[in-house]
């Protein structure tokens, strides 16, 4: 009876460790929509990084990419479709909309012609379920055609993820920042380009916002910001904040240093921390 027992304890201890290592490598619902969401974001930013790196300033697909768009300012427009649309153009001049912030190219060769209109509108991609700042119209008609196809999709400025980092502000106009000066929140900037988000501290309080490209424009904020008193290094402070919140900024970036500008004029220099 003793060995008939010791025998049933066994069996029973390797059937639980059985169900618990089952139980173990059997993923969850939740963590396999965790592994997809991980991916889908890796693909799609390790493709805006390609674009990017290919000089694509702006881009727009269709649903499940029947057609491309893409748009290299300084060079050429590219529209591409599954049914044998392949048509390149030089890149043109957009025409303004006077009374909306609406962009329209027009380009016209041997093959035929393009007209892009780019509006401001928030636009959800129902294939990915991703949401883009605009909203695109398509006009194509090849040489041979006597009518326009139309074409309507999602489609966004590339960001820039070389500005996906740390940033520490050592100049704001004349005034040069020496980080001894400040016992906590020294003047840092952080910039998520997947979340389109920006965080940092100006030398006395912190703040966060949102923050994203158009080639080498930066839109910021609204920033909210934590509300100390600070007296000593308040002209630094006040003139980060000041900078931060104008809406024409620019920017270069060099051998890792950041500048940002308004009007031609340098206000704000920044420098990567390793």
């Amino acid at each position: 009876m003793k060995l008939n027992s010791t025998l049933v304890c066994i069996i029973l201890c390797l059937l639980t460790a059985c169900s618990q290592k089952s139980q173990k490598m059997k993923p969850t619902a939740q963590e396999n929509l965790q592994d997809t969401t991980i991916h889908k974001t890796t693909y799609t930013q390790q493709k805006l990084i390609t674009m990017q790196q290919d000089g694509i300033d702006f881009y727009a697909a269709g649903e499940n990419d029947a057609w491309i768009l893409t748009m290299d300012f300084d060079n050429e427009f590219y529209f591409k479709t599954t049914n044998g649309i392949a048509y390149k153009a030089p890149a043109v001049i957009p025409i303004l909309a006077q009374d909306h912030p609406v962009k329209r190219y027009r380009t016209v060769t041997e093959e035929g012609e393009l007209i892009v209109q780019i509006i401001p509108s928030a636009c959800v991609n129902e294939t990915t379920k991703l949401e883009s700042n605009y909203t695109v119209r398509i006009n194509y008609k090849a040489a041979s055609a006597k009518d326009y196809t139309n074409f309507n999709a999602c489609g966004n400025y590339i960001p820039d993820y070389r500005l996906h980092d740390i940033w520490a502000i050592v100049q704001v106009d004349s005034l040069k920042i020496d980080p001894t000066d400040f016992r906590k929140n020294k003047p840092v900037v952080e910039i998520d380009m997947t979340a389109k988000r920006i965080m940092g501290a100006d030398g006395c309080n912190t703040f966060r916002g949102s923050f994203y490209n158009e080639g080498n424009r930066l839109f910021v904020g609204p920033l909210a910001s934590t509300m100390m008193a600070c007296i000593k290094n308040e002209a630094i402070t006040q003139k980060i904040n000041s900078i931060l919140s104008l809406k024409n900024l620019e920017y270069t970036l060099q051998n890792n240093e950041l500048q940002l500008y308004t009007n031609n004029k340098k206000r704000m220099t920044l420098k990567h921390i390793d």
